[in-house]
């Protein structure tokens, strides 16, 4: 990285690359809390600030899943459910839907993305429509069955067709 990479600044499209958003999406949350910049070049600063906005984190930063698992396509579905509850615990109320499958390739996308709409037609999760996008979040009624899905010990038959 050269010194005058240090003090460039992004464009909109560079921003909305960086954070997997679409730049409208950027455009929005910026109209929403005080408008567009003049310029539209965007410092560090205002892209952690956009981030934190936005609701965007990453929720698959590392290879290891927190849930081993003979079957890696199961252990991916164990471990997102186990995620979404340590979410909750932590305090979180509802995510980002986008988040869920932040961070994973794309064959692991598309399998997350499917667990999540089943585990929605379920009734296990509830989706949200937000300003900042579409949340999920856990339904406190089914939260027993999660913890047994996150266990292994319970997955409910439509969720298991997913990988045989």
């Amino acid at each position: 990285m050269s010194t005058m990479d240090l003090f460039r600044k992004l464009s909109l499209s560079e921003v909305a690359q960086k954070l997997q958003l679409k730049p409208f999406d950027i455009a929005r949350i910026m109209g929403q809390s005080g408008g567009l910049p003049d310029v539209l070049l965007f410092s560090d600063e205002l892209v952690a600030d956009i981030r934190r906005k936005a609701g965007v984190e990453v929720w698959w930063d590392d290879e290891l899943l927190p849930i081993a698992d003979d079957n890696r396509s199961r252990g991916l579905v164990r471990s997102l459910v186990f995620k979404l509850l340590k979410h909750e615990r932590d305090g979180g109320v509802s995510t980002r839907a986008d988040n869920l499958f932040r961070g994973l390739d794309g064959a692991d996308q598309l399998l997350i993305r499917r667990a999540v709409n089943q585990l929605i037609r379920e009734g296990l999760l509830l989706s949200l429509p937000t300003a900042s996008g579409l949340h999920i979040r856990i339904d406190a009624v089914q939260r027993d069955t999660l913890e047994s899905m996150a266990s292994g010990s319970d997955i409910p038959d439509s969720i298991e067709t997913l990988w045989t």
